[in-house]
């Protein structure tokens, strides 16, 4: 980094950030899972439909015990040039964030949340998707 020009000090490191890959095959947080069956790609601004989705799960999780946890990561950047830009002048800007995801991730984990009520908002989610997604139970923090 001593030799550099001043400008580009700071061009290399935004280039070796660690990308994530989200695979984790068990239940870290909560009691109840939507496990995703397919490999994904989403982007960061589908992320604000998916949460509102979410918060009407764990509806008054002030007065209930009720919580969610969301496992992605948006590590990956997808750029786009302008149209009828010229060859050369880099790669253009950013339009969006995407969070890869592979088969067997969970998508959320919910905490003190009705079995029911996950199922009629996971259907919402598969629409959202359009992949498919598995309800995962853990049967020894899972209170009936």
């Amino acid at each position: 980094m001593m030799f550099l020009p001043k400008k580009n000090t700071n061009k290399k490191s935004f280039k070796f950030i660690k990308k994530k890959f989200f695979n984790n095959n068990k239940l870290n947080f909560g009691n109840v899972g939507l496990r995703l069956l397919n490999s994904i790609n989403i982007k960061s601004t589908n992320m604000i439909r998916f949460l509102l989705i979410f918060k009407k799960v764990v509806r008054k999780s002030n007065r209930t015990v009720r919580f969610f946890w969301v496992n992605m990561v948006f590590s990956y950047s997808k750029t786009y040039k302008v149209k009828g830009s010229r060859m050369g002048k880099g790669k253009g800007k950013i339009s969006f964030w995407l969070s890869k995801n592979s088969i067997s991730t969970f998508l959320v984990e919910f905490f003190g949340v009705r079995l029911g009520r996950v199922r009629v908002f996971m259907r919402k989610i598969q629409v959202l998707l359009n992949s498919k997604v598995n309800l995962v139970v853990d049967p020894s923090t899972y209170s009936a």
